[in-house]
C-alpha cells in the first residue's frame, strides 16, 4: 500500500491471513508494531449494508481499526491546529483485511455499501474519556 498519505501520521497496511493445518488466523496488532502507546479499549464491530457513521474526533486517544471482512470506506479529517496537514481530508475504500491508524485529533468516519462488514477497534483510551472527544455534525464531516 501507499506509504505517504495526505494526513500526517496516518498509517494504513494490509493484514494477511495465515492458514496452516486447517486453521486461519489474522494477526491484528502486536506490541512490536509500536502503534499504540498504551491500551485502553477494544471492541468488535459489525456494520450492516448502507451504514454511515458520524465523524468522531478523539482529543487524546489514537485508534486502530482493522477491517476483517467486507468493503468499507474510511474518511479522515485532520483537525489538529499544529499539524502540517491541518484541515486535510482523505477517503479510502478498503476491500480485504486492512489496518488503519487514526491519530488523536484526526476525525474518523466509516461506511459500508452493499454488504456488511466486520471490524475490530483498539484505542489508547475508552471513548468519551476526554472532554475534547466529539462527534462532528454531519454537514461538517
Amino acid at each position: 500500500m501507499k506509504s505517504a498519505y495526505p494526513i500526517h501520521d496516518l498509517y494504513i497496511r494490509e493484514v494477511d491471513p495465515i492458514t496452516k493445518d486447517g486453521r486461519t488466523s489474522i494477526p491484528l496488532l502486536s506490541f512490536d508494531d509500536h502503534l499504540l502507546r498504551r491500551f485502553g479499549f477494544a471492541e468488535s464491530i459489525s456494520l450492516e449494508p448502507g451504514y454511515r457513521s458520524e465523524m468522531k474526533v478523539r482529543e487524546v486517544a489514537d485508534e486502530i481499526w482493522v477491517c476483517i471482512r467486507g468493503k468499507v470506506q474510511f474518511r479522515w479529517w485532520d483537525l489538529r491546529q499544529n499539524s502540517p496537514t491541518h484541515n486535510a481530508k482523505f477517503e479510502l475504500k478498503i476491500d480485504g483485511p486492512t489496518l488503519v491508524l487514526a491519530p488523536f485529533g484526526v476525525a474518523l468516519g466509516v461506511e459500508t455499501f452493499t454488504e456488511s462488514a466486520h471490524l475490530i477497534r483498539f484505542s489508547t483510551h475508552p471513548e468519551g474519556s476526554h472532554e475534547g472527544d466529539d462527534v462532528l455534525p454531519r454537514e461538517r464531516g
